[in-house]
């Protein structure tokens, strides 16, 4: 599917702005896939903000797989004319945005090829501030779906414009991305016959699908940078409701350290698209006109921030604790393949669905440590990459300024203080910025602070990583999104909390996972996915807080 795509910070509000999309997809198209490959993606992320927004990101990955489910289907059964499409998008009876969809098939170079443009727009509302969200994909395919070129494309202000693009030949696909100017080029094996994330809602179009008997599709992944399988099932004709008349289809991503995202289509006798529901986010894209689509969105009565939020009763002080055991059952998913354990969270399993999850609490070493005792730790902590730009001058400039002193403890404790100052502009409407972006903006939350704190650590050579899952708010009485930055200091991971000011592992935060976000690992996507299955089917109860 053209699923877990990336949504922009910026607003089609006209028909101008859409012009402009068909033309820069159509230049990057023509003039930028030969041989030679332009400028290309971030691996974004995504619900909540300064320890919230960031939550914004994950939501928009499951997002993605369902928007693109609906605007594939925009195919047509005219084989040379442009086919368009548009759907509003909706939460909880709410309209958040719109999406819009072209497919035209053409002859080039002698192959019969399928292009397919989508641009997906949405506004959301979190605690009481406007998030709006745009990302546009370009790919081209062979009738059977084999995926033979993509572009995708973020833009981000006040950051800088990323994107991501890649070619297949042969058993390859080469990818080229870039992230506030820093490009890689990466090649990925096993991309033989791959489809595009467009073709499976094309195979259920043209009338492939038979009751009851399930297929599986291998397609490429843009946002996740990877290969994903697709299991599409006809489960059934509806024959009495509201949704008489319809089919029903089954789309089931499947996603490495995460449970599948399901999404639901419901097609006509002709199998053409009504509408696409998500049950895992609330969410639902229906057919519109362009004008209907286009219209401003109004006041937001649904806050995504407060609706998304892991309640949990009698916690207090989770600074002041010692240890705190949790007890966490999650519907439909496995919470000991979500949560991950560590020198501070270790985890028991009580059945397929829940687990008791203790959280201690850890300080960083006495000054007196040995400050070269981290002989375990792999380079990658260590390394400059697009988020982590440790080698640039500004960064290097602001490590000295941070911490003049030479010893580990001091030093991360001393730049954990300086990012807390120096990232002034605490809002909640920056995407996901790369640590020189910050340093130049000053702004952002707690993703800005954990990328900005963690390529600081890394110019004076301490080994460090980002830590992403939820921490408590008092205010709310709940557990909310978060990342967090921690270093390595003799022989150990410490956490260290720029966005919130904790040095330290404190009993309120929770990890779902930890990444060097290396060039060459996961794009961080992929380390967001798990916590998407834990929103609107958790439960967390506190079983023992020792202080």
């Amino acid at each position: 599917m053209t699923h877990f795509k990336t949504l922009i910070s910026t607003h089609v509000h006209s028909r101008t702005d859409l012009r402009e999309y068909r033309c820069e997809q159509g230049t990057i198209c023509s003039n930028n896939f030969g041989s030679k490959f332009v400028g290309i993606s971030r691996y974004p992320a995504d619900p909540l903000r300064s320890m919230l927004t960031h939550m914004i990101r994950f939501f928009s990955i499951a997002l993605a797989v369902f928007f693109c489910l609906n605007t594939a289907f925009a195919q047509g059964k005219d084989q040379s004319a442009i086919s368009e499409k548009w759907q509003t998008i909706w939460n909880q009876d709410q309209r958040i945005g719109y999406a819009h969809s072209t497919t035209q098939r053409k002859t080039i170079d002698g192959q019969k090829v399928v292009l397919t443009d989508t641009l997906v727009s949405m506004t959301l509302s979190r605690f009481g501030q406007t998030l709006t969200i745009r990302q546009k994909l370009h790919q081209e395919e062979l009738a059977d779906g084999t995926l033979l070129k993509m572009s995708s494309i973020l833009e981000n202000p006040p950051n800088s414009r990323t994107s991501l693009s890649g070619i297949v030949e042969g058993d390859e696909i080469r990818l080229r991305s870039q992230v506030a100017g820093n490009e890689i080029v990466k090649e990925l094996t096993g991309m033989q016959g791959v489809r595009s994330s467009a073709y499976p809602e094309r195979f259920v179009e043209d009338g492939n699908l038979k009751l009851g008997k399930p297929v599986q599709i291998e397609v490429f992944e843009p946002q996740m940078g990877m290969k994903t399988t697709i299991r599409i099932e006809y489960m059934r004709d509806i024959e009495s409701g509201p949704d008489s008349g319809l089919r029903e289809v089954k789309f089931e991503q499947s996603l490495p350290g995460a449970a599948n995202i399901e999404t639901i289509v419901y097609c006509r006798k002709d199998w053409s698209t009504q509408k696409v529901v998500s049950p895992l986010m609330k969410m639902e894209m229906r057919e519109a006109t362009a004008k209907e689509a286009l219209e401003p969105i109004g006041e937001q009565k649904i806050d995504f921030a407060l609706d998304t939020m892991l309640k949990v009763k009698g916690l207090k002080n989770t600074d002041a604790s010692k240890s705190i055991t949790y007890r966490i059952a999650v519907e439909g998913a496995s919470p000991a393949e979500i949560f991950t354990e560590s020198n501070y969270q270790t985890i028991r399993k009580l059945s397929e669905s829940e687990i008791e999850l203790t959280v201690t609490s850890v300080e960083l070493p006495s000054l007196t440590t040995d400050k070269h005792e981290q002989a375990t730790v792999g380079e990658e902590y260590l390394q400059s990459s697009q988020f982590l730009e440790t080698d640039a001058a500004i960064i290097k400039q602001l490590a000295e300024q941070g911490s003049e002193t030479s010893h580990p403890v001091e030093v991360a404790v001393g730049l954990k203080k300086f990012v807390q100052g120096y990232v002034s502009d605490k809002n909640f409407s920056t995407a996901m910025a790369t640590a020189v972006e910050v340093a130049k903006s000053k702004a952002g939350d707690c993703t800005e602070h954990a990328v900005l704190l963690a390529a600081l650590l890394r110019a004076k050579k301490i080994p460090s990583r980002v830590a992403i899952g939820f921490v408590y708010s008092p205010q709310h009485q709940a557990f909310v999104g978060h990342m967090w930055t921690e270093a390595w200091i003799a022989g150990n991971w410490f956490p260290l909390d720029a966005a919130l000011g904790n040095v330290g592992k404190n009993c309120g935060y929770l990890t779902i996972s930890t990444s060097a976000l290396s060039d060459q690992g996961n794009a961080p996507t992929v380390e967001f996915l798990p916590m998407l299955h834990l929103l609107g089917r958790t439960k967390i109860d506190v079983v023992e807080i020792i202080r």
